[in-house]
């Protein structure tokens, strides 16, 4: 907890109160820090009575019981910052592409809020953003199944999905090296999520060398 990798989300000089029926104000306001479940603090006969099964598995249940109908009540996003986060151990690291690319996408579009207030949140198009791709690719997460299965239903260009496919068979051994060795000299803490991601990558020759050393060659093959 020494360094400060990347500051709060949210800045807003006083609290904001939300009444119940105002769903599109709340989540507005608060859509990029409630994907941390730490910001969110809910009444437990709230949680109690609403669905959350068919949530299970998409990392962010609590947000779906927060969103999927109106609120019995009102809500208060709070302008004081009461919380630290340890970053780099995030459960979800494994399955970056997946979360960010297709679970929460599909998420908010299932909820009752306006369309515009949905495009807000989903405004990162990660399938249309190659340096997102490539660092999938180089992550060991973006192949031509999930080019196939997630990014070409969500692409109406031909151009842009030949380059999404393109990057999607490029050699991710090449592509991991180079950005690891890319992001290891970057000073300060603005690309210590994507480092983190290489490393933990089956693409990642650092991760090779430890295998060598423990005789478990071929586990991340």
């Amino acid at each position: 907890m020494s360094a400060t990798i990347k500051h709060c989300e949210l800045d807003i000089p006083s609290d904001l109160e939300f009444a119940a029926s105002d769903l599109d104000g709340l989540f507005a306001a608060s859509w990029k820090l409630i994907r941390y479940t730490g910001a969110i603090v809910i009444r437990r006969d709230v949680w109690l009575a609403r669905e959350k099964e068919k949530y299970y598995g998409s990392y962010w249940t609590d947000v779906c019981v927060i969103f999927q109908e109106r609120l019995p009540g009102p809500s208060i996003l709070l302008s004081r910052k009461l919380i630290s986060v340890r970053m780099e151990n995030q459960s979800w690291l494994s399955k970056w592409f997946e979360v960010f690319c297709v679970s929460w996408p599909r998420l908010v579009r299932g909820f009752p809020l306006s369309k515009e207030v949905q495009q807000l949140a989903c405004t990162e198009a990660p399938w249309e953003n190659l340096y997102f791709l490539v660092l999938a690719r180089a992550a060991g997460q973006y192949s031509i199944v999930e080019y196939h299965e997630h990014v070409q239903p969500q692409l109406q260009s031909r151009r842009k999905k030949l380059l999404a496919l393109a990057v999607s068979v490029l050699p991710g051994v090449i592509l991991n090296t180079y950005f690891v060795l890319r992001y290891s000299r970057v000073k300060g803490t603005s690309k210590r999520t994507e480092l983190l991601l290489l490393t933990h990558s089956k693409f990642c020759l650092r991760r090779w060398r430890a295998a060598e050393g423990s005789g478990l060659v071929g586990c991340n093959s």
